[in-house]
């Protein structure tokens, strides 16, 4: 399902460029966004043109879900595409009416939503408060298997290294 709207507010104008917003959520979806400043008339005539995503995968990835209501997010990882190099993770209230619902999303991003997220700490793509927002580089895919290897080389080496700095010293001490 594909959402467009266009949303006309005031903001800084430190807040103008002309990057892309993305945040990849997996198979929770994807928000875009993109802020088009403009003065005066010139806002009743701007041309609102929807970018298109780069959705070819970058060998980066992320823990990725939306979960309503402190819901948990499961483990599910998703490739990131494009430009985004950065896990984020975002959770904050939404005020349907009068209730209030607690929504947390994980996924991919760029800097430039990151960027976003901490400017705009206070609302942020829907939610109206944003409690906790992080974002961090994302892991490359082939390192999903390195942590295991590595675990098994450092206890082995660690082991050989523990010896070997034993015997150096007991040589050194003679």
């Amino acid at each position: 399902v594909k959402i467009k709207a266009i949303k006309k507010g005031c903001v800084p104008s430190v807040s103008c460029s002309e990057d892309t917003g993305v945040l990849n959520m997996g198979k929770a979806g994807m928000i875009t966004n993109q802020l088009f400043c403009c003065v005066g008339d010139k806002c009743n005539r701007i041309n609102h043109v929807f970018p298109t995503i780069d959705m070819k995968p970058n060998g980066k990835i992320c823990p990725a879900c939306q979960a309503l209501q402190g819901g948990d997010c499961g483990n599910e990882i998703t490739q990131c595409t494009g430009n985004q190099e950065l896990c984020f993770s975002v959770i904050g209230n939404t005020n349907l009416g009068e209730a209030v619902i607690t929504t947390t999303l994980k996924g991919c991003t760029n800097r430039h939503m990151c960027t976003e997220l901490q400017d705009h700490s206070a609302s942020f793509s829907g939610i109206s408060v944003v409690l906790s927002s992080t974002c961090k580089p994302a892991q490359s895919k082939a390192m999903m298997r390195v942590p295991w290897i590595a675990r098994i080389i450092s206890g082995q080496c660690g082991l050989f290294f523990q010896v070997l700095a034993g015997l150096l010293l007991m040589f050194l001490v003679l």
